[in-house]
């Protein structure tokens, strides 16, 4: 499992996109304590998996707004 830092790298995104799709259940995940957080390998992997995504798209899929992900 990743922590939402390691995803935000692997996505090339800000923490706090990973941080929000995460609190909106657009990226599934699971709490070990009450501050540690986990995702699943297999959700980044099905997310990479995918086709190419344009910045919209790729914001509609996680629920953010454009911005969020530029």
């Amino acid at each position: 499992a990743y922590t939402m830092r390691e995803v935000a790298d692997l996505l090339n995104v800000d923490y706090y996109t990973v941080r929000r799709a995460v609190a909106a259940d657009k990226i599934r995940s699971f709490r070990l304590s009450s501050k540690v957080i986990r995702i699943p390998r297999e959700e980044i992997e099905q997310f990479l998996a995918r086709d190419v995504y344009t910045v919209s798209e790729a914001a509609q899929l996680l629920g953010l707004s454009q911005p969020a992900l530029q």
